[in-house]
């Protein structure tokens, strides 16, 4: 039985997923299942009309009925597996990268590109936590939940923004 090439014929460098790869989607997928199961757990307690969005001062100003706990963990899973679907299925010669790359980086560049994919994916996941939770808390004890909601909008946005700056940061360094 002869063993296939890894190297892809049209970029001629390894573009399979590695383990911190595969660790990274898993980790977010997880964390999206946990959101789902947490919301499908408090379900049965949480009044008929929960608050959904909150404003920068922390009070809520959107409500819905309780089935809308299960909107963000569904909303991130779908964009998860399109990531996913990306990240797995994209031909590395299809990505868009901004920077300019020669035979010398070029591998480097794809890498770190579909890796960026992989931390979003983790990012998307633990954002679903955090704002689950966020809810749950709101819910439970509004005061308590809008004195916790600037803390836990800017722990969205790091979560979220990170993987992007330190990706813009690797890029850099590799297309010296």
């Amino acid at each position: 039985m002869a063993s296939q090439d890894p190297l892809n014929p049209e970029t001629g460098f390894d573009e399979r997923p590695t383990r911190v790869d595969r660790l990274l989607s898993a980790f977010g997928a997880l964390c999206i299942v946990f959101a789902a199961v947490r919301a499908g757990l408090a379900y049965g307690g949480l009044p008929e009309r929960i608050a959904i969005h909150f404003n920068l001062s922390g009070q809520a100003d959107g409500f819905s009925g309780r089935s809308a706990i299960f909107g963000l963990p569904a909303l991130l899973g779908f964009v998860w597996l399109m990531l996913f679907l990306v990240s797995e299925h994209m031909p590395a010669s299809e990505m868009n990268i901004p920077a300019k790359l020669d035979e010398r980086n070029r591998s480097r560049a794809y890498v770190l590109s579909k890796r960026l994919l992989r931390f979003v994916q983790a990012a998307i996941g633990l954002t679903g936590i955090l704002i689950t939770e966020h809810i749950l808390a709101f819910t439970a004890d509004p005061v308590a939940g809008q004195k916790a909601s600037m803390a836990v909008m800017i722990s969205v946005l790091l979560i979220v923004i990170s993987p992007i700056v330190v990706y813009y940061i690797a890029l850099r360094r590799t297309v010296k």
